[in-house]
């Protein structure tokens, strides 16, 4: 299991998206240039909400080629400046029948196990982007993976355009992703962002749009 630790902040527009990969901090923290990738990702629940009911999300996203099921869940974790922190599992797998039995294996909870094996899933919503990151090599060794999303949130016939900013810390103090995120925020007129991509596509499910 992993604790992910991260920041989400929406931009607002591709100009500002452009700014921020060629920012001279964040050029001064790179090791490599960014990269581009796309990401096609499916959320599913029973049709009684099994998981959402329980703060879980269950997806498989293709990451360019490469299919992986991730599982996650609440944490306790807590470290405050706006960081989100969740339980992850994820493991390479081509569905979520095969690859939720191997999250079990690796520590999620039995629980998921059972409701995947016994309840049939369907899709709750699907999330389409391409994914501009790389990695940021601060001082006092503090690792932060930076993501540019920009796509598209959908579920059913509602659609709702993305554009944000993850900053996910690595390794290291999570202070120095706060000052980055201040910064950032600051210099590009960013918006913290309080849900994560799947709590936006369940609050356009029950919106009337």
């Amino acid at each position: 299991m992993a604790v992910e630790a991260e920041i989400k902040l929406r931009i607002p527009d591709t100009h500002v998206a452009e700014k921020l990969m060629s920012d001279p901090l964040v050029v001064s923290a790179l090791r490599e240039p960014f990269r581009e990738t796309v990401m096609d990702a499916v959320y599913f629940d029973s049709a009684s909400g099994a998981l959402t009911g329980r703060k879980w999300a269950l997806r498989l996203r293709r990451e360019g080629d490469v299919p992986v099921v991730t599982i996650k869940i609440p944490s306790d974790t807590v470290l405050g400046g706006g960081i989100f922190c969740r339980n992850e599992w994820q493991v390479t797998a081509d569905s979520i029948e095969e690859g939720v039995p191997r999250l079990v294996e690796m520590g999620a909870p039995a629980e998921i196990g059972e409701i995947v094996k016994n309840t049939p899933m369907q899709e709750k919503c699907r999330i389409r982007f391409t994914r501009s990151s790389s990695v940021l090599y601060l001082p006092d060794g503090v690792r932060i993976d930076m993501a540019i999303d920009s796509g598209d949130v959908s579920a059913g016939e509602k659609h709702d355009p993305m554009l944000e900013l993850e900053l996910e810390l690595l390794f290291g103090d999570s202070a120095a992703m706060i000052r980055l995120s201040t910064e950032l925020i600051a210099k590009y007129s960013l918006q913290k962002e309080y849900i994560s991509k799947y709590e936006r596509a369940l609050r356009l499910i029950r919106s009337r749009r």
